[in-house]
């Protein structure tokens, strides 16, 4: 496994192939192919134009697409349309959603809280400044992806509580308290995202001990965490929610 050290978040760890992401990446010039699901592909707004103030792209596979969305208070995001996703909010907010073709909706959002939601195109008018991460889901209906063995939700149940789960995700939340060292365990690949400050270590059934070293609302991509251990070397608690996909990508060509 190799040590990713070359940007400013550093994030090490010993889960598969990892790519790190240190914050937001540009708006492509055009929407890619891969984002139109549920909702109608003729009629789908990329958010990464229609709204490019307030999206950027966080990261992109063909499992997932991830946007970081930023509004500040008072702000009006325009019209936008969203795959199947689950949210992660990275803070407390107010905000107005305004679906197309129906009634305002309005929603509380609580900090590090996850939430599923279905393919839609709506508007948002922000009382509260506003940040979380939309994790599109981008498999179409692949081939089923088998739970891992050990499961960590099964042989070390406490600190790896599941917030839900349907048959494309299982969102995985990981609260390591200082000086924790977890079980052996493995997790499917998915979408990792550090809802606190990291330093600790993962270490193999069979290997070296790899540090963990990452910022807070800083985020990560695993191709499928291997067998290990994981040890909480810090002084406050790792907090780490993992997306987990379910189904593999597809070979279906994309609207």
């Amino acid at each position: 496994m190799h040590r990713i050290d070359h940007i400013t978040i550093a994030i090490v760890v010993s889960w598969g192939a990892v790519t790190a992401v240190a914050g937001c990446q540009p708006a492509p010039a055009v929407p890619p192919s891969s984002v139109a699901d549920a909702v109608d592909a003729e009629a789908f707004l990329d958010p990464l134009v229609t709204d490019a103030a307030h999206y950027a792209l966080e990261f992109e596979n063909e499992y997932v697409r991830v946007l970081r969305e930023k509004l500040p208070t008072g702000a009006e995001g325009a019209m936008h349309s969203h795959r199947d996703r689950v949210s992660v909010y990275l803070n407390d907010g107010d905000v107005t959603i305004m679906p197309r073709g129906g009634e305002p909706v309005e929603a509380a959002l609580v900090a590090n809280s996850t939430s599923w939601g279905a393919a839609t195109t709506h508007g948002a008018v922000t009382r509260s400044d506003l940040e979380n991460l939309s994790i599109e889901l981008t498999d179409r209906g692949g081939g089923e992806v088998p739970a891992p063995e050990p499961d960590a939700v099964v042989v070390d149940a406490e600190p790896h509580v599941v917030d839900f789960e349907n048959e494309r995700v299982r969102v995985v939340r990981m609260t390591y308290p200082a000086g924790f060292t977890t079980p052996l365990h493995a997790h499917r690949a998915g979408f990792g995202v550090f809802l606190t400050d990291a330093l600790g270590q993962n270490i193999l059934e069979e290997g070296e001990p790899v540090p963990i070293q990452a910022a807070a609302r800083s985020t990560f991509w695993t191709t499928g965490q291997p067998v290990h251990v994981t040890e909480n070397l810090g002084e406050t608690d790792l907090v780490v929610v993992l997306v987990e996909v379910k189904r593999g990508p597809s070979t279906a060509v994309m609207p």
